[in-house]
């Protein structure tokens, strides 16, 4: 009589690094809205005692929000939550900075709809490579966690940022990548709401993402403006029908 096998140990999880550590508690921070899109972090000693931690442990951290484009370095002043502050771009960011939620998503609106209209007129390959790449980033599988969704925006700001670069409009451009980042906390406030809803929503925002780029890809300005209009319009639908937007007011 033969004896059994015993079934093979699971393997053990990986330990999380501290560093990744005080960036996921950095993470809930900013979901939670003690860090606010706009805001300054406190400087690195501080945050250091703030996490009982080391301070190059707080710039390895602060390193993963930067690649994840949680958190924007400017030279000389330090690290802003979710992009540089809108009054960065002058006056008008001090008007922006104050705009309900409807306006800014109805301003940004006009640029992003503008913007792949003469990207259809002036992209080039390079241009194009740059969508294909951020489109091929959009994964729609896995459950999503913070980590998720964060991977997931990254891939959604870059696909925008790589349309408003073709419409080589440099004021256009400029404006758009000011005033994006401010969703980003939108994105990450939905886990808690939407969960397996989630996947559903990223698989259409991938779709629209392709009819725009089909459009572009085509030099078809006209198509390439009602694609990113209907894009927009389920977006608002999507992120302001929620009221999960987080703006500094």
């Amino acid at each position: 009589m033969q004896n059994a096998q015993a079934s093979p140990s699971p393997a053990p999880k990986p330990r999380r690094s501290l560093s990744y550590s005080v960036y996921s508690r950095m993470v809930e921070r900013i979901v939670n809205g003690d860090y606010r899109v706009g805001d300054r972090l406190p400087p690195e000693e501080e945050l250091a005692l703030s996490f009982s931690v080391s301070r190059v442990t707080i710039r390895q951290a602060l390193l993963k929000l930067r690649e994840c484009r949680l958190v924007v370095s400017l030279q000389g002043s330090g690290n802003y939550v979710g992009g540089l502050p809108l009054g960065d771009i002058g006056a008008f960011g001090d008007v922006l900075d104050q705009a309900s939620s409807g306006d800014l998503f109805d301003f940004r609106v006009g640029l992003e709809t503008q913007a792949a209209a003469m990207a259809a007129e002036r992209r080039t390959d390079s241009h194009l490579e740059s969508m294909q790449t951020a489109l091929a980033a959009h994964q729609t599988q896995g459950e999503p966690t913070h980590d998720w969704l964060i991977r997931y925006r990254q891939a959604d700001l870059e696909f925008h940022e790589a349309v408003s670069d073709a419409s080589g409009n440099p004021m256009v451009n400029r404006l758009l990548r000011s005033i994006n980042p401010l969703f980003t906390m939108a994105w990450l406030s939905w886990k808690s709401d939407v969960d397996g809803e989630f996947l559903l929503i990223a698989g259409q925002v991938m779709n629209e993402h392709s009819m725009i780029m089909r459009a572009i890809a085509a030099h078809d300005s006209d198509m390439a403006r009602v694609a990113m209009q209907f894009h927009m319009k389920h977006a608002k639908q999507r992120i302001v029908g929620r009221n999960a937007l987080l703006i500094s007011s």
